[in-house]
């Protein structure tokens, strides 16, 4: 989990995914709830409204919500509805909101206490064939803090580099990213293999990369690829 700001200050909680693949468990009296797969809409003080990464959303001004998840059937309905400047009728019933304090009754699932990764599993693709993303679980650390877990399916794909883009910020002079025929690759390494990535970058285009990714989008872009390795023994590519 992560305290996330946006231009004007405002700050959002951002869900770290939970590997329910490794050995890692969450510890603790937890509280479980669906992920659904919608738009992510943050009301800034000025009362413009955003997604996360402060890109402006439409059509929503006139509902109530602070912090909520902006859903209508799955992602590419919600996200025509969201992200035009055309009128589109969005309906209270389509908010759900993620407030500590006032999360959407229709998002709760339960208790738990230790889940084991494989109870989570279990109970992810129960909600998978339900046609949700996943699940949230939410619990505090031993600062009292709420940290949030997002347990989704993984899918993996061998990808071929097509190009590279140079960090910003804190990253500057080190790999930012690498492109792919998929879209761009830019999360899942270590300051190190930015580094020694960005340093031999022209002799990398070519190279086979695994990346973990969730879906794939009606343009064919990887929705939250992340790099897993580089494939040594493959020069082809393949998508799950």
């Amino acid at each position: 989990m992560s305290i996330k700001t946006l231009i004007d200050g405002t700050t959002y909680i951002k869900a770290s995914a939970h590997n329910w693949e490794g050995d890692k468990t969450i510890k603790g009296v937890c509280h479980v709830y669906r992920k659904i797969d919608g738009v992510r809409a943050l009301r800034l003080k000025n009362n413009s409204i955003v997604s996360r990464n402060s890109k402006p959303l439409y059509n929503l001004n006139h509902l109530e919500f602070r912090d909520a998840e902006i859903f209508y059937k799955d992602w590419n309905t919600t996200v025509s509805l969201v992200r035009t400047q055309t009128l589109k009728v969005v309906t209270q019933e389509m908010v759900y909101n993620l407030l500590d304090d006032h999360i959407d009754k229709r998002l709760y699932l339960g208790r738990a206490v230790n889940p084991s990764n494989e109870n989570l599993a279990n109970l992810m693709h129960k909600r998978l064939a339900l046609g949700d993303e996943g699940l949230v679980v939410r619990h505090k650390n031993k600062q009292g803090q709420m940290v949030w877990w997002k347990v989704v399916p993984y899918k993996y794909a061998d990808l071929k580099i097509t190009g590279f883009k140079e960090g910003t910020g804190a990253m500057k002079g080190m790999l930012g990213s690498f492109k792919t025929e998929q879209g761009c690759v830019g999360s899942g390494f270590d300051i190190p293999q930015r580094v020694d990535f960005w340093g031999k970058r022209h002799q990398m285009i070519g190279r086979i990369i695994q990346v973990k990714y969730r879906e794939i989008t009606d343009d064919g872009k990887l929705r939250f690829p992340s790099f897993e390795r580089i494939r040594f023994d493959k020069d082809e590519e393949s998508l799950d």
